[in-house]
């Protein structure tokens, strides 16, 4: 995306920008115009809206044109009260008010006695006709019926909503999120490095009820063409609490036909519970919630090993391998002498499983290895949130959500030996709102929230046994150095592990990444004025986004990457032997970057009801996003223009840290240069 600023105006409905950031109320609003029985409005009539779990009250007036408007509400079921002097008093019961709606509730009032009064049962519920939005509402009650296969992250919640489809980056279990925006009581909750939502997402029970907006949203909403807007729940004058455990066991699984041992180990345990109540009566209440994600799995799978007797150079019964040394002749009796085994083949070969089946092809070849990786895995997840009343026109509310993943041990889809790694990271957000009523006709929303991801620990299982250093000495000094960074999480040499190894037709040997981690911090600040002027509702808003991440670690390139293809003797595991390999690839072993964004953005909303039955939606909204920087300049882009990588180190510098070598047979030029 190019670092401009960007102007986007529509009369009626505003058009979503993509690819930026901001932050939208996720209270509900409720608004009414009241009239008497000859159909005039009554300006002047006080309107008090109660919230039924908890008492709280607001209180506000009728203007000159007879509408009254509350903003910020917590979803839920309200009581509704109008009442002006030679007036009989209405009371409207059962308005339900869900998250970010936009509700209407008009009122019809009597001439009568104070004494009198007039009962409405809202069992219709209410309708929103201020906003042309195409959304949907996941109740809390779906939320903790609906049978979860997993409770893990908030794919599963958001799959609910209409048009979402499962792909993208999140395709093992999660939706395509490039377009989505997730706001959490008000503050984005999106992992901006990786993409997707944030993983400290509020536990299932916590949430009260979301909504996904699906198209047509209005300005105060930003970033992609969708949102889920979440709000969790808070606590009543009456103690509630409840509790969950879900198993999945190995008894009641299928056995895998292949394999002839007893079924592998198999637990999974999900349990939690909630606890809500008053610390001061209509004042002052918590809510308490968390769960656990409890793992113990083991993943069976097949492979193609090498056979013992391939692995000392014996092809007998197979296809004829060839001698490139002697013209592309077969090798005498097919078999490779033991003087021409690579030593650093034979290195690799100790981390190559031999056979444990018989092979689906000949001379015990094709699947011939069935091997178990196991998953070890406790992450736990907590929400905690207070919400104080201390007068009808303040609103303080905040909390945090903590989700602590590890770390813990993974199966990869790898073989034994090797196929196993751990991660683990912590993720904190903490927020806090404060409303404020300054008058009938004005109401202020602050938010603000910090999130720090993650501390991030990820390694492969052979990461801090194997040197790949004493395999091919060059590497010395460029990876598995005495570092010290705020990477480095274990003492000694950094950034072991197996370089990969590819063969056509056989199992790969790899470790992926040896050591990476993040840490992270996000601010996010905003704020919200609601204006009130005759049939106009105007909403002016800010807001303010920071992302600091520093991330690094030892990559897969890093450590080199050797594919084998059987270009030489006709068989890719011959030519792994002998140490042809068809191509290798390396990249830097290191990759370190402390970056920097800032997000700014403002925007003007007006919901102008023009007559009663036709509602105009008004909107404007300026962004600005600022380029990433590294703070060391450790840093570079590829100009297509140029045909050259630009780094932006200064004056005619590589970025600190590049190995020369590596770097000097790409077009390179400086950012002064270019």
């Amino acid at each position: 995306m190019s670092n401009a600023s960007r102007w986007w105006l529509v009369s009626v409905v505003l058009a979503l920008p993509a690819g930026v950031h901001g932050q939208a109320v996720v209270g509900g609003s409720l608004t009414g115009i009241v009239r008497d029985t000859a159909d005039a409005v009554v300006p002047g009539v006080e309107v008090t809206l109660t919230n039924d779990a908890t008492s709280v009250k607001f209180t506000t007036k009728t203007n000159e044109v007879g509408s009254y408007t509350f903003s910020s509400l917590a979803p839920g079921r309200h009581t509704l009260l109008a009442k002006m002097e030679g007036f009989a008093p209405v009371s409207v019961t059962g308005i339900v008010v869900t998250v970010a709606q936009f509700a209407r509730a008009d009122v019809q009032m009597k001439v009568g006695a104070v004494s009198e009064r007039i009962e409405v049962a809202a069992t219709a519920g209410v309708v929103e006709t201020e906003r042309p939005t195409l959304s949907a509402v996941i109740t809390q009650t779906q939320i903790t019926q609906l049978p979860f296969n997993g409770r893990y992250d908030l794919s599963g919640l958001i799959a609910l909503g209409p048009g979402v489809q499962r792909g993208g980056r999140f395709a093992s279990g999660g939706p395509l999120t490039g377009g989505l925006n997730v706001v959490v009581d008000g503050a984005e909750n999106l992992d901006m490095q990786n993409g997707g939502p944030s993983a400290a997402t509020p536990t299932f029970d916590s949430i009260a009820e979301f909504r996904f907006i699906s198209n047509t949203a209005s300005a105060e909403y930003s970033h992609g063409t969708a949102q889920l807007i979440a709000v969790t729940r808070s606590g009543s004058n009456t103690l509630h609490g409840s509790a969950f455990w879900f198993n999945r066991n190995r008894e009641f699984a299928a056995k895998y036909v292949l394999d002839p041992r007893p079924k592998p180990p198999f637990n999974r345990n999900e349990f939690g519970g909630t606890l809500g109540g008053k610390i001061i009566k209509d004042k002052l209440f918590y809510f308490f919630s968390s769960e656990e994600l409890s793992l113990r799995q083991w993943v069976t799978g097949t492979f193609v090993m090498g056979t013992v007797a391939q692995k000392q150079g014996d092809f007998t019964g197979l296809k004829v391998v060839n001698d490139p040394l002697a013209g592309g002749t077969p090798f005498p009796g097919n078999r490779i002498p033991a003087q021409r085994i690579s030593p650093v083949s034979q290195f690799f070969m100790k981390y190559m499983r031999d056979p444990n089946i018989a092979g689906s092809g000949p001379a015990g070849t094709g699947v011939n290895f069935i091997g178990r990786n196991q998953t070890s895995q406790d992450s736990p997840r907590y929400n905690i949130r207070g919400d104080y009343h201390p007068t009808s026109n303040d609103i303080l509310s905040g909390g945090v959500k903590i989700f602590n993943d590890g770390p813990h041990l993974y199966a990869g889809g790898g073989p034994e030996l090797y196929g196993n790694y751990t991660q683990g990271f912590v993720q904190r957000q903490e927020y806090g709102a404060y409303t404020k009523v300054f008058s009938p006709r004005v109401t202020n929303d602050l938010r603000e929230a910090v999130t720090t991801p993650y501390g991030y620990h990820f390694a492969y299982s052979l990461s801090d046994v194997v040197d790949p250093g004493k395999i091919f000495p060059a590497l010395d000094g460029q990876c598995c150095a005495e570092l010290e960074s705020p990477d480095k999480d274990s003492v000694g040499r950094f950034g072991g592990g197996l370089p990969g190894v590819n063969m056509t037709g056989y199992q790969n040997v790899f470790t992926n990444c040896a050591h990476a981690k993040d840490n992270r911090l996000d601010i996010n600040i905003s704020d919200n004025l609601l204006y009130l002027r005759g049939s106009h509702q105007i909403k002016i808003g800010s807001h303010y986004y920071r992302y600091q991440g520093y991330w690094g670690g030892i990559y897969p390139h890093g450590l080199g990457i050797f594919n084998f293809t059987s270009r030489y003797t006709g068989d890719a595991f011959a030519d792994f032997l002998l140490g042809n390999a068809n191509d290798s690839q390396r990249g830097p072993a290191y990759q370190w970057g402390n970056f920097n964004e800032k997000r700014f953005g403002t925007f003007f909303q007006d919901d102008w009801q023009i007559r009663r039955n036709l509602t105009v939606n008004l909107g404007v909204r300026w962004d600005v996003e600022t380029p990433y920087t590294e703070k060391n300049n450790r840093q570079d882009n590829y100009i297509p223009e140029l045909n050259a990588v630009v780094t932006f180190s200064g004056n005619d510098q590589f970025p600190p840290g590049v190995v020369t070598r590596l770097a000097q047979s790409y077009p390179v030029i400086t950012s002064v240069k270019a």
